[in-house]
């Protein structure tokens, strides 16, 4: 599927997001996403936490996974 459309559908639930707003999400997502996999391995999100300031530190990393991995692949 196109990386645009798996933004697009969950985003549909929160109406607080506007296209242009789904639209950056998205153009980070891709910048962030290194290996190119349509997926933010822990590196990557690590990467994420130290661009916005935020601590990076393993746990947080593995905490911040197991909150949003939906469908359990980590």
């Amino acid at each position: 599927r196109d990386l645009r459309l798996k933004f697009l559908e969950p985003a549909k639930k929160y109406a607080e997001f506007s296209k242009s707003d789904i639209a950056v999400f998205l153009a980070v997502f891709r910048e962030f996403d290194l290996d190119g996999s349509e997926t933010l391995d822990a590196s990557e999100i690590s990467n994420i936490l130290q661009w916005l300031g935020m601590s990076n530190n393993p746990k947080r990393v593995r905490d911040l996974i197991f909150e949003v991995d939906v469908d359990g692949s980590g």
